[in-house]
């Protein structure tokens, strides 16, 4: 590094006043490293400080990736921070999927074009309030007992596999190879699952490290982040070659923090990872709102102080289908908008708390004003009107993937093979019970439709904490169970989160055996065409309901929108066989969900509603009324919640 250089991160670093990038980087030599001397990162020879967002390309169309990292770059920020879902591209092992929502390769070089450096977040656990934190399921069918984030065999073979043929695709992309990937993170998070769970696998967290420069090389810059507010979680997952980092939001004392990641790393740039813009939603309880006021002028004072700083999140996204995790305790599920309240919004849109962003930004990096960025038109296609399919019951032999002959105690997805949808449970009654008898699931995850002979007698909560019932049934009649995962646990000690039935069944002082079990993942439904003529009536719950939305496009393509579900209860919409996410407008906050327009085409577009529970429809003089959805254009994720 030349004198000047040196002198000028020098005076940055003593007189906390912004720090340009400055110099022509060296292209014979692309590196990217740490000046411990001078407390800095160090681009192509040249000191640097990034300010970087986090997105996730899994929660946004790949028609949209690059509107949004253009928006980014736009606002200032050099790098994106980047998780990898490995449950994404592994569905089943073995097999694996790097094409569409899955492209990472392209989603990167997309990056690279608008000029955005990558921070690289593979996991291979990333939390980031998806289905068992980016993790897969069969993890849990292949060993019940794998011990999850730890050097456990088990668990770490599949993770080399997977390591092996991700980074083979990546290598490329590092910046050092001429790409956009500067650093790569080492796990996620791991200091605090070692405080919950009270051991600090440090031999897991360098294998990790180990096999990332195996398949990256011994050039690549490693980190680690851990929440700044513990020391034993810093603590936790440092190892030799991990850079530590940090990340706090906008309420915690940004100098204590960094006085924190100073205790492990006394020489290097000070780096908060994450943070954060806003924060997590669950059903049922307030949308969080951070005012954007006390965002930005933390980070204003942290990039003054010389900090590289990553703001999670940029933009949130959606998570479509049944990618949305759940947290516990209490157990409490994600919903799918992740609009996080970032600055960005979930549709794409510039908020004021962007503006006020890029006025920050503005103090200590070049807006690049060539870039022009605008929200996206939205469009009200207008009311749709739905007709009835019958229920699930009417089609469950097309819908069922796997029938369990008859076992002894119910089984688990996992052990059925199962990732998401549902399970039917059935049980035919052998003896006579009390009226009524008491119905007992301890292990019911999540929810339960009880029924008798199709007939829903009650549902069961875990979220709620309702595994009890009273029930009425007759000896010879069928139990029936329709338990729904709604999302395995992303984060703390209880990740091995079984899905189904877990526990005995009692109903009195018995413990039902000899169940019969129907996998239900309602991932195919193109077979919905007609409505069984004899059942137009009995649509109480689990019913499927089909409308369409014609659009006229003769000059341009079909636009975002939004599907309003007010009077509907709870469950699953699918626009042109794409699974949109679950809606739950009677619990809240969400009340819409985000509909892009690349899922839409000119033409007749098909809905396919799975409505859980009670619709708004009534059948008068040989027609359906109010059996509608309406797409506005205007989202809602800030409605009403029950009152605690």
């Amino acid at each position: 590094m030349r004198w000047k250089e040196l002198l000028f991160v020098s005076s940055c670093l003593i007189t906390q006043i912004s720090c340009h990038q400055t110099g022509q980087p060296n292209r014979n030599n692309r590196s990217f490293t740490i000046d411990y001397g001078m407390n800095t990162f160090v681009k192509d020879g040249v000191p640097f400080r990034y300010i970087s967002g986090s997105i996730h390309y899994f929660r946004v169309h790949p028609n949209h990736w690059e509107d949004r990292l253009k928006k980014i770059r736009s606002a200032g920020l050099n790098a994106i921070q980047v998780y990898v879902e490995w449950n994404s591209h592994e569905p089943e092992p073995g097999k694996f999927q790097f094409e569409g929502n899955q492209d990472l390769e392209r989603f990167l070089e997309l990056a690279h074009k608008w000029g955005l450096l990558v921070i690289l977040r593979p996991g291979p656990f990333i939390d980031a309030e998806r289905d068992f934190g980016g993790l897969p399921f069969w993890l849990l069918q292949k060993n019940k007992q794998v011990k999850l984030r730890t050097a456990d065999p088990s668990f770490m073979k599949p993770v080399r596999s997977w390591f092996k043929v991700l980074f083979q695709k990546l290598k490329r992309l590092l910046h050092q190879n001429g790409g956009p990937i500067i650093m790569v993170q080492v796990e996620n998070e791991y200091g605090s699952y070692g405080q919950q769970t009270g051991k600090c696998d440090t031999e897991y967290i360098s294998q990790l490290r180990d096999i990332t420069r195996e398949h990256l090389g011994q050039e690549v810059l490693l980190f680690a982040t851990d929440g700044g507010g513990s020391i034993d979680s810093i603590r936790c997952s440092k190892v030799p070659g991990v850079y530590s980092t940090v990340d706090f939001g906008p309420t915690e004392d940004f100098k204590d923090r960094f006085h924190h990641q100073r205790l492990f790393e006394p020489h290097g740039p000070l780096v908060n990872s994450e943070f954060y813009t806003g924060w997590l939603d669950h059903w049922g309880h307030p949308h969080s709102q951070t005012p954007s006021k006390k965002v930005n002028s933390v980070l204003d004072a942290m990039l003054k102080f010389g900090a590289n700083v990553n703001l999670y999140m940029i933009h949130g996204g959606t998570s479509f289908g049944f990618g949305a995790g759940s947290n516990f305790p209490p157990f409490q599920v994600t919903p799918t908008s992740y609009d996080y309240d970032a600055p960005i919004s979930e549709a794409g849109d510039l908020t004021p708390k962007y503006e006020d962003l890029k006025r920050v930004v503005a103090k200590y990096e070049a807006i690049p004003d060539a870039i022009q960025v605008k929200n996206s038109s939205k469009r009200a296609y207008g009311s749709i009107y739905l007709k009835p399919l019958g229920t699930i019951f009417d089609h469950v032999k097309n819908l069922t993937t796997f029938s369990m002959g008859i076992s002894t105690n119910p089984l688990t997805f996992e052990e059925l093979g199962q990732a998401f949808g549902f399970v039917l449970y059935e049980h035919r009654l052998d003896h006579v019970t009390t009226n009524p008898v008491q119905l007992e699931i301890k292990g019911l995850h999540d929810r339960g439709y009880v029924y008798v002979n199709q007939e829903l007698q009650g549902i069961l909560s875990r979220s709620e904490s309702i595994f009890t019932m009273p029930l009425i049934i007759a000896k010879g009649q069928k139990l029936q169970i329709l338990v729904e995962n709604q999302g395995r646990i992303c984060f703390g000690k209880n990740l091995n989160d079984f899905k189904g039935i877990t526990s005995a069944v009692k109903l009195g002082n018995n413990i039902l055996t000899n169940w019969h079990m129907r996998s239900i993942p309602v991932s195919h439904v193109s077979h919905f065409d007609t409505t069984p003529p004899s059942l137009k009536t009995k649509f109480k719950s689990m019913s499927f309901w089909k409308g369409h939305i014609k659009i006229s496009c003769p000059r341009s393509s079909p636009e975002d929108t939004f599907l309003s579900f007010q009077h509907w209860s709870k469950g699953l919409v699918f626009v042109n066989g794409f699974n949109l996410g679950r809606y739950w407008p009677r619990l809240g906050p969400q009340e819409t969900l985000y509909l892009p327009g690349p899922l839409l085409k000119c033409g007749i577009n098909d809905v396919l509603v799975l409505e859980q529970e009670k619709t708004p429809c009534r059948f008068h003089k040989g027609s359906w009324l109010n059996c509608n959805i309406k797409s506005t254009d205007s989202p809602q994720i800030n409605g009403q919640t029950p009152s605690v």
